[in-house]
């Protein structure tokens, strides 16, 4: 992020950056300072700029909790910052949020779009909506949800469609003015293409490897249809519905990786309070994802870093 701010700061792309496949308004807090003085540190200061975004997404869940209008029950501070703390201290979202992710900028604007269609401000919502959509695209999965929550609110949902794409149109067609075919291959078609049979947790891994396009194409339908049943019978439960659609689309997708499992960790958070299972439970189901995915991580390692064949 600044090698690319760096870049934008000398009047040139920051898609220059070889691994840079973001929208530019990712960096425009970067800009704000004197980039030059602290290209040495380049590292150092990418570190305390990603803390910061962090810290920004943190500091809102907390306060969304202590909102009785976006609350699934009214609760007292401390038990709001107790469930706020599976964010806030958790040790996983601090690693990805540090190691250059810029997803708790995209989760916190899915709560913002939450807290608006919860308030009733449905303009508010949809230009945050679009903004989200615009610096990822995976929000779009959302879009059928909340289109039936509003109309179910007695909302106008046509409204809150035309201005979710004016607002996506507006910040994309904007980066498109400034940066060109650049942006839309790196910063959108590759989202769209992308292949990455490494370092992935995809079920589609292997035949992602294979170049087996028909799974491919089976498991976008597989994802369509799921979050077509989904968004149909579930919206009236808008934060439970966001939480299982992110499941859905993580889990039938052709690439995961360890940052997407953000996109349903933040807001698993607003399920938790209104969960039935027991803590013994939540320990199980936590203990079986934790160990299934470092037993993944011990074999891929040993294929990425080491080249050993265990494919098999």
């Amino acid at each position: 992020f600044s090698d690319a701010a760096y870049l934008m700061y000398s009047g040139k792309s920051p898609y220059q950056h070889e691994t840079y496949r973001y929208t530019p308004l990712r960096n425009l807090d970067l800009l704000s300072y004197n980039i030059q003085s602290v290209s040495s540190c380049s590292e150092l200061y990418a570190f305390f700029s990603l803390w910061k975004d962090s810290i920004f997404a943190f500091r809102f869940i907390l306060w969304l909790f202590d909102l009785q209008d976006i609350s699934i029950q009214r609760m007292k501070a401390e038990t709001a910052t107790f469930y706020a703390s599976f964010w806030i201290l958790n040790p996983f979202v601090m690693f990805i949020s540090t190691r250059g992710s810029a997803d708790t900028i995209v989760c916190f604007l899915v709560y913002c779009t939450l807290y608006f269609l919860q308030t009733g401000w449905i303009g508010c919502s949809a230009f945050v909506y679009g903004l989200a959509i615009h610096f990822k695209l995976f929000p779009v999965i959302y879009a059928l949800i909340f289109f039936l929550y509003v109309r179910s609110q007695g909302k106008s949902a046509i409204m809150f469609a035309l201005l979710t794409i004016c607002s996506f149109s507006f910040f994309t067609i904007g980066s498109w003015t400034f940066y060109g075919k650049e942006y839309l291959n790196k910063a959108l078609l590759y989202h769209a293409t992308r292949l990455d049979y490494h370092h992935s947790y995809s079920l589609l891994f292997y035949s992602s490897y294979l170049s087996d396009k028909t799974s491919t194409y089976l498991s976008f339908l597989v994802q369509a249809l799921l979050l077509l049943i989904l968004s149909i019978r579930r919206y009236h439960q808008v934060f439970l519905a966001v939480v299982v659609a992110s499941l859905l689309f993580v889990t039938f997708n052709r690439v995961v990786t360890a940052q997407y499992f953000l996109w349903w960790l933040a807001p698993l958070i607003l399920e938790i309070p209104s969960s039935s299972l027991s803590i013994l439970q939540w320990v199980g189901l936590i203990g079986v994802f934790l160990i299934t995915q470092n037993v993944w991580n011990a074999i891929a390692y040993q294929l990425e870093f080491n080249g050993i064949n265990l494919f098999l």
